[in-house]
């Protein structure tokens, strides 16, 4: 049995009773092909195929063949509808919606560096068209919106946890601006639909993940060192002492689904790990799994600390991390051997 399949059965146990509530429910999922959507609507598949839940999922992809994601599951009952339209230009005439999960952002950083007007205005103006939407929607529960610890700016400022309250001016010189301001702006836009018009709305900021479907194509720490370690290739850490936490896929999708259907609408909470390590031990971990590597650092430049602070979501909504990091690395590494 694959990994990924592992994960999907580990994520039915996790969501557990839960799945029940969204018996019957229509739901409307943006970004449907990265890390996030692929990962809930596997698991939405899965769920769907055991307890036949009656569940329906619309994906708005710019994908032709978005279909090519999910072909790893069987889909018995064939609950996906493929609405192929850029965000932006979404129409969601004759829908019936009770749950949107809004996750329809490219995060890699080399296309966010070239793009920025266009990252800017697919984050933004891609939530407005969505709660424009939501407005027609009369049986809307709830409207999840992924955003970004990046809204922040917080790990450039202090060395501890960030929490939802630590809130500093972003940088326009920084080359991720775009991207950090569009997640903020959509923020504003979120919570002023919920206060004006009574949307359920409910965000996730989103921090650093792992798991056997990571894009190794992004420029991250993570991916350059699984890439070192598939290619045999030594370790050069520029920046060893910054400090980043991973998050499994099983976490993410629980929490997810879970902050989805039991979150207070309006709420904001950080989505990610709270076990923080800094980029070197990090590399001395995937290291034990590859004795032929070498690893060189440099002095550090920066000591950025991307680490969010966990209390809010654990104590209001009873969430707690099931897979360790160093599970899953082992999990992580032992896939890409396969």
């Amino acid at each position: 049995m694959s990994r990924i399949i592992k994960d999907i059965a580990e994520i039915f146990k996790l969501v557990g009773e839960d799945w029940d509530i969204l018996k019957n429910s229509n739901v409307l999922i943006s970004g449907g092909t990265g890390l996030f959507g692929r990962s809930i609507i596997l698991s939405m598949i899965h769920a769907n195929n055991l307890k036949n839940l009656n569940l329906k999922i619309y994906l708005i992809s710019r994908a032709e063949n978005p279909h090519n994601h999910f072909d790893i599951i069987e889909d018995h009952y064939g609950i996906i509808t493929y609405i192929k339209s850029d965000i932006r230009d979404f129409c969601g005439k004759d829908l019936n919606i009770n749950y949107i999960i809004h996750a329809a952002t490219n995060s890699n950083s080399e296309f966010i560096k070239n793009n920025p007007d266009l990252t800017l205005d697919t984050i933004v103006a891609g939530t407005i068209k969505l709660l424009q939407f939501s407005l027609t929607q009369k049986k809307l529960k709830s409207f999840l919106f992924i955003s970004s610890g990046a809204v922040n700016s917080a790990n450039k400022i202090h060395n501890k946890p960030i929490s939802e309250t630590d809130i500093y001016s972003l940088d326009s010189n920084d080359k991720l601006f775009s991207y950090s301001s569009g997640k903020k702006t959509a923020e504003k836009y979120l919570i002023e639909y919920h206060k004006k018009h009574n949307i359920p709305i409910k965000i996730l900021r989103g921090f650093t993940f792992i798991g056997p479907q990571i894009n190794l194509n992004q420029k991250l720490a993570l991916t350059y060192l699984v890439n070192c370690f598939l290619k045999n290739e030594d370790i050069i850490i520029l920046n060893p002492k910054c400090k980043r936490s991973y998050m499994y896929t099983s976490d993410l999708v629980n929490w997810i689904i879970k902050v989805m259907l039991h979150a207070k609408s309006g709420s904001i909470y950080n989505l990610g790990s709270d076990e923080e390590i800094s980029i070197k031990d990090l590399a001395k971990k995937i290291l034990e799994y590859n004795d032929k590597i070498k690893l060189t650092e440099n002095d550090s430049i920066s000591n950025d600390y991307y680490v969010p602070d966990l209390k809010s979501i654990k104590k209001e909504l009873g969430l707690e991390i099931t897979v360790s990091l160093d599970e899953s690395i082992n999990r992580l590494v032992n896939y890409f051997r396969e």
